[in-house]
């Protein structure tokens, strides 16, 4: 499975703005994730597009290893863009993980898919079944 698009979209109401990313994968999984532009400048979905495009054509479920390299190839500043942009990146991944994990794009039952009902599999043998763990 690879990334194969990264894209932020934009919503406004009276009581402000919202933005959204959205990272599809080639095997039809979609990451969702909920940032926050602030004064509804596009600044932050800019700084997002950028850290994000060396991902296009990755796997995305080795989540830790992708969250820790983007971390090491940005300038860190408490509550600063960077960090924002890559928390906003990490939070869709996760997401994608989640749906692959649970089987949840593949028809499994919805209560297992939001881990209401534990997975067996899961619960049997840890993280030793999921090749991407840790």
């Amino acid at each position: 499975m690879k990334i194969t698009a990264i894209q932020d979209l934009h919503a406004a109401s009276g009581t402000g703005h919202f933005s959204f990313l959205k990272i599809t994968t080639d095997a039809g999984l979609i990451g969702w994730a909920e940032f926050n532009e602030g004064s509804g400048s596009k600044a932050l979905s800019t700084v997002i597009q950028a850290n994000g495009a060396q991902l296009i054509g990755k796997d995305p479920l080795p989540v830790q290893k992708i969250a820790t390299q983007l971390y090491q190839q940005t300038v860190q500043a408490p509550g600063g863009m960077n960090q924002r942009a890559n928390a906003a990146i990490e939070m869709a991944l996760w997401d994608i993980r989640a749906i692959w994990r649970t089987g949840a794009h593949a028809g499994t039952r919805l209560l297992v898919a939001l881990w209401i009902v534990p997975d067996d599999d899961a619960r049997a043998a840890g993280h030793a079944a999921d090749p991407y763990a840790g």
